[in-house]
């Protein structure tokens, strides 16, 4: 009767598995890599124009290495993409878009939004792409609605959201889903009001698939709301997840929103705060994202492009690895 005995051995990231028979002495070694996801920096900013702040800007997130740059719209503020183009040519291969009011075409005079499509090969301003267990969904908030009236025009991108975010929350190797537009669906009293239509449309969506984190411009100044999940009833007023002003256990609790329209131009004073909103500011800087502790951790900073301070800084941590998805 064949009798064996086993033996595992865990070292590093390999575990090896020994059998050895009482007969004849068989060794079978099996190795198995166990996964780590290794730590990673996602950079988020909007309202970016070609002037000095902006290159102080770039300067600043270079110094960061990040893997993945958003952003958020309002590129160049020019007729053309050129100057803006160039002005991120160091990490244009790590640059991902969301088109902004100051990027479409304007007919019979330029055509910024077909340029910039053409320079990150798009055939649409609405997209998704992932990196390491982040899902990223770029949402077309000027095609998404008309701005003059604010009906709802582009039937095809919210077929192409809702499809998107229902397959990625079913992604086993997917941790994380993020939104990044322009227009911002939430607000503090500024420059620039919130988009209703687009509150209504979209955020339902992003509880319903469990987006955790939504990225948005448009203001030019620094906001990060709490957790908020929609509200049917009011819909400007937001159920508001008040357990923690830092750090966050994600859950049933609804998405962080972020507004950082913050890359370059002159910034907006507020006129109020809104109450579902942490903290906010005049600075020019950028969102910095580290993917940490395996995957589990976002820990979110906005860096001061003048001077490298670290204005703001929150923890969304996973209770456990696609539970919920």
């Amino acid at each position: 009767m064949f009798e064996a005995k086993f033996t595992m051995i865990i070292c590093c990231s390999l575990i090896i598995l020994t059998v050895i028979s009482t007969g004849l002495p068989i060794q079978i070694t099996h190795s198995i890599t166990l996964t780590r996801l290794p730590d990673f920096d996602i950079v988020a900013a909007g309202d970016w124009g070609c002037d000095m702040q902006s290159n102080k800007t770039l300067v600043s997130i270079l110094d960061k290495k990040p893997e993945v740059v958003l952003a958020l719209g309002d590129l160049s503020y020019e007729k053309t993409p050129g100057c803006w183009l160039n002005l991120v040519k160091p990490i244009i291969s790590k640059v991902k878009i969301s088109i902004g009011f100051h990027d479409l075409d304007q007919k019979g005079k330029y055509s910024r939004e077909t340029q910039y499509l053409k320079a990150f090969n798009l055939s649409k301003p609405y997209y998704s792409f992932n990196y390491q267990n982040v899902h990223f969904v770029s949402l077309a908030t000027e095609t998404a609605y008309n701005v003059t009236d604010g009906q709802l025009l582009n039937l095809d991108e919210y077929k192409f959201i809702d499809a998107d975010l229902n397959k990625a929350s079913k992604m086993n190797n997917i941790d994380w889903i993020v939104v990044f537009g322009y227009r911002p669906l939430y607000s503090s009293p500024t420059f620039h009001n919130a988009s209703g239509i687009l509150r209504d449309t979209y955020h339902p969506l992003f509880d319903k698939y469990g987006v955790d984190l939504v990225l948005q411009a448009h203001n030019h100044n620094y906001q990060r709301t709490y957790p908020l999940k929609y509200n049917p009833d009011s819909p400007s007023v937001p159920d508001i997840d008040y357990t923690s002003k830092t750090n966050h256990t994600n859950g049933p609790n609804g998405p962080v929103f972020v507004t950082a329209g913050t890359a370059g131009q002159d910034l907006y004073n507020f006129t109020g705060k809104a109450p579902y909103v942490v903290t906010q500011f005049q600075r020019n800087g950028f969102l910095n994202i580290n993917v940490t502790k395996n995957g589990t951790s976002l820990k979110l900073s906005f860096i001061d492009s003048n001077n490298g301070d670290i204005l703001d800084q929150n923890f969304i941590v996973k209770k456990k690895l696609s539970a919920s998805r």
